[in-house]
């Protein structure tokens, strides 16, 4: 692959049709959540004190956090595509 293509995923733009000929069809299904909060926090104190009672870790990075951890957990652990060679 040249250089100036580098970031290019395939050389030509329908080589991804070669790959995925005869591949299963993948459908994704919806996933929509019961109910988005948003949680402001006066202080690093109250945050920590969330976090504990929610046994959960927020971070200054944090940005969101699904609050039922084991709820999406698992689920397509069944369904996997591995490459035979």
């Amino acid at each position: 692959m040249s250089k100036k293509n580098k970031n290019v995923l395939f050389e030509n733009a329908d080589d991804w049709r070669i790959e995925w000929q005869d591949m299963p069809e993948f459908v994704q299904e919806e996933r929509e959540v019961y109910q988005t909060i948003t949680i402001r926090f006066a202080n690093k104190k109250d945050v920590d004190k969330f976090a504990k009672r929610i046994k959960r870790t927020i971070t200054p990075k944090t940005k969101s956090i699904f609050y039922s951890k084991i709820a999406f957990k698992g689920q397509d652990v069944t369904r996997r595509y591995v490459d035979e060679e």
